[in-house]
């Protein structure tokens, strides 16, 4: 008897498999490649986007003096890269309008939350006081810069009294006034509590001019409130 063996047979189909294997493995490389090749497109593509994105903020038109009252006419609005600027930094000029500059401000530098405020810079040798003033508060706001008069005329060297009413001081500066809302509505008729109250402001002012105003209000002598701005 005799026995056949299909050794050909076998060897063949072993080399056959082998290489559809390293066809396959070779489509899949290929295919490997050419999607990590075209992430990596991908990612320089958005990179160069990311560069390429433009913001609006606010920058100062001219120079602007510390202690001065930031206006529309100083702003300017700038198209810049995204590179992180601090959420502080004002887009629009109705952001930085009526902010006081804490610190000398160069043109073209952008307005940024540490560089404005809301109050204003007092001077070293500044004091403060609360003043009641017979005059309406309502056109008044923080920052002001006003002019404190008292109805009762100066008092001269000579220690008469002069015929025009006396300038208690050119240089205050309001840091605070009271909430109008809140004093009319806790009003009545027969209280004069908040009506005192809601005329009572904070400035900030020489401390000479203080003594003067302190000196003038002990008499009872009304003291009016001015916007200094306004005057000139």
């Amino acid at each position: 008897m005799t026995f056949i063996f299909p050794s050909n047979d076998i060897n063949t189909s072993a080399k056959q498999n082998t290489l559809q294997k390293r066809r396959l493995k070779h489509s899949v490389n290929k295919l490997l490649s050419a999607f990590l090749a075209g992430l990596a497109v991908w990612a320089a593509l958005n990179c160069i986007c990311a560069g390429n994105r433009h913001e609006n903020i606010a920058v100062a038109a001219k120079t602007i003096e510390k202690g001065q009252k930031i206006e529309t006419s100083d702003v300017a609005i700038k198209q810049i890269p995204l590179s992180g600027w601090p959420n502080t930094v004002a887009k629009t000029a109705g952001e930085a309008e009526g902010k006081i500059a804490q610190t000398n401000i160069g043109k073209g530098e952008p307005l940024t939350g540490s560089l404005m405020s809301d109050m204003p810079v007092i001077p070293e040798d500044y004091t403060s006081a609360d003043i009641a003033v017979a005059s309406s508060v309502s056109l008044l706001k923080t920052g002001d810069k006003i002019m404190l008069q008292s109805a009762q005329s100066c008092e001269t060297e000579a220690g008469a009294e002069s015929e025009k009413s006396c300038l208690l001081s050119s240089n205050a500066y309001v840091l605070r006034i009271p909430d109008q809302s809140k004093s009319k509505s806790g009003s009545s008729f027969f209280s004069s509590d908040s009506s005192d109250a809601s005329s009572t402001i904070t400035v900030a002012l020489p401390a000479d001019d203080c003594l003067k105003v302190l000196k003038y209000s002990s008499n009872s002598a009304p003291i009016i409130a001015k916007n200094a701005n306004r005057e000139s």
